[in-house]
């Protein structure tokens, strides 16, 4: 059973006031007590408590998205001390990896992300009051605060729901600041809630990004390689962070970078959350609380799952912020793909985060299944400010139809010499070929339906939307007849690429199209798409690191963002 994160600052006595006690000392009764409880927490969110006026008392105790005072996961691991601790021992379960971190104590690791809570002075009270700081009992062991802060020992979780689960908590808290004097006492509220865990989307400016320190595969140490001499050359400072062998190739699937935020005095104050994506054979998620996690950083898990294809973090992806049909979304959304009637075990954490309410689409077409396959979002020097970008197998029949009638039927399709094949098509051979087109429309028509919903869910119109080329080739255990039909990219999957926000620069995999004048028919296309919404586009070569496996670079990295937007 997940044990309880959260404690309370409870029954603490505070030093109020003195006073004398008028011109009867020692035979008269104390004057009738003239206070007010009166606490106060960043209600309206300016980033500071409000003593000399009434700005942080209205509607105090009522939380919804756009008020009320808001508090923080404090779940970094400062000074490496749980690292430590595991390492001292010499088996630990998953189940134990999120026990540890700064507010797992008593001790105040990190105060910078305690939300400040302040009493009103009552100087009238006399030297025999006293006041208390409490939180109603079902939840006052979940609540830690130290001198009038409060932070929070876990995220916003889904079986809050669940009201026959004791462990129940959807992150809202109300604390009760009591006075008692003599036989008076005084009461007063107010409600905080904990900041919901946000992923990032693609407006917001790259930090970092992370990749496979695996050595082992040749392949694998020429793709990083190449990422670091792409990224250095796009302007990045900070060099790659490379989890540790053991690890696993695809980044992109064992983490989904998320963080949280509250107003402060002098910003947003922020602290990094990454969270693990189901599968205890992954190593790289182990990572996460071993040797990722420190000061400012932390990580969760939603156990509960082994971890299969659909619940990898390639099958999570954000929708920039936007307003549809008078909502607004200052964090954006979420996609996640479903498989059937099949969710992504995640699915149920990120709504219980309820800022970022995700869009279902539908990727049980795909062999892996995830959205990063056939849609993405960069930014656009358009109004909106961003573009979706579609995979599109229509179009790359339309380039190949066109060469063909140009007199290029010739051209070998594919442009890489050692491509794995034992015969390369040409041009001609390959939209003879049994099924491609009939199978690449099947395609076009599922990515069809899911554009349908991003327009419904989002707004989007066909302004909002660019399409480059793609082409799709059925799996074996398809065409054998041991699967439902699914298909994988043909070609390196261009749409899964590394968008590297605040350089206007995608790293993106080689496609290895046609070669027609000196020029790849398919880069050329890409290259001019990506550049009419203001963002270059850097190729490279995957196609035996990643694209063999059915992936590409986004597969094959991650990226942690700026976290100072605000999403109240």
């Amino acid at each position: 059973m997940r044990s309880l994160h959260l404690m309370a600052l409870c029954g603490i006595p505070l030093a109020l006031a003195g006073s004398g006690c008028g011109g009867c000392c020692g035979s008269c009764p104390p004057p009738p007590p003239r206070f007010k409880a009166d606490i106060r927490a960043d209600t309206n969110r300016d980033g500071r408590v409000d003593l000399q006026r009434l700005s942080d008392t209205i509607d105090k105790t009522r939380w919804n998205e756009t008020h009320g005072a808001i508090f923080l996961p404090n779940i970094g691991d400062t000074g490496k001390r749980c690292r430590t601790e595991y390492l001292h021992r010499n088996t630990f379960s998953d189940e134990r990896l999120d026990d540890c971190h700064d507010a797992s104590d008593n001790t105040q690791r990190s105060p910078e992300y305690l939300a400040p809570l302040k009493t009103v002075p009552n100087p009238d009270l006399f030297g025999s009051a006293k006041g208390t700081v409490t939180v109603p009992d079902a939840t006052q062991r979940k609540f830690a605060g130290l001198d009038l802060g409060i932070d929070a020992r876990d995220t916003r979780r889904p079986e809050s729901r669940d009201t026959r689960n004791p462990e129940s908590w959807d992150g809202n808290v109300t604390v009760r600041f009591t006075i008692q004097a003599g036989g008076t006492k005084s009461s007063d509220t107010v409600m905080l809630r904990v900041a919901p865990v946000l992923t990032h989307h693609h407006l917001q400016k790259v930090e970092q990004v992370l990749a496979s320190g695996e050595d082992w595969d040749p392949t694998l140490v020429n793709f990083t390689n190449a990422l670091v001499s792409i990224t250095k050359a796009a302007g990045l400072k900070k060099d790659l962070y490379l989890f540790k062998e053991p690890s696993d190739r695809w980044v992109q699937d064992f983490v989904e970078p998320g963080y949280a935020s509250m107003p402060g005095p002098n910003g947003t104050v922020s602290i990094r959350i990454m969270i693990r994506c189901p599968g205890d054979e992954r190593q790289g998620g182990r990572q996460l609380f071993l040797d990722f996690r420190k000061a400012g950083v932390g990580a969760v898990q939603h156990l509960g799952a082994r971890g299969t294809d659909i619940d990898a973090g390639g099958n999570i992806e954000a929708i920039p912020p936007y307003t549809f049909k008078g909502k607004t979304w200052p964090a954006g959304r979420l996609i996640v793909g479903k498989h059937g009637n099949k969710s992504h075990h995640l699915l149920s954490y990120l709504e219980a985060q309820e800022s970022q309410k995700p869009v279902r689409l539908d990727t049980d077409w795909l062999a892996v299944g995830h959205v990063d396959e056939f849609v993405q979002f960069i930014p656009a020097n358009n109004t909106r400010g961003w573009v979706a970008v579609i995979s599109d197998p229509r179009l790359a029949l339309e380039i190949l139809n066109d060469q063909q009638k140009a007199g290029h039927g010739s051209v070998l399709a594919i442009s890489r010499k050692d491509h794995g094949f034992y015969v390369i098509p040409t041009i001609t051979q390959l939209l003879w070929m049994a099924d491609v087109k009939n199978l690449n429309e099947w395609a076009a028509q599922k990515i069809d339906r899911n554009i349908k919903i991003l327009k419904d869910e989002v707004g989007l119109t066909d302004e909002d939307i660019v399409r480059i080329p793609a082409l799709f080739s059925e799996t074996k255990r398809s065409e054998l007849g041991l699967s439902k039909r699914e298909v994988r990219a043909s070609y390196p999957a261009v749409i899964n690429n590394l968008v590297l926000t605040g350089y206007n620069t995608c790293v993106a995999p080689s496609p290895w199209g046609p070669v027609i004048d000196g020029k790849d028919v398919f880069v050329e296309e890409i290259r001019n798409t990506y550049a009419r919404v203001g963002m270059k586009i850097r190729f490279m070569d995957v196609w035996e690191s990643h694209h063999e496996g059915n992936g590409a670079v986004h597969c094959g990295t991650n990226s942690i963002r700026d976290m100072s937007d605000e999403w109240w």
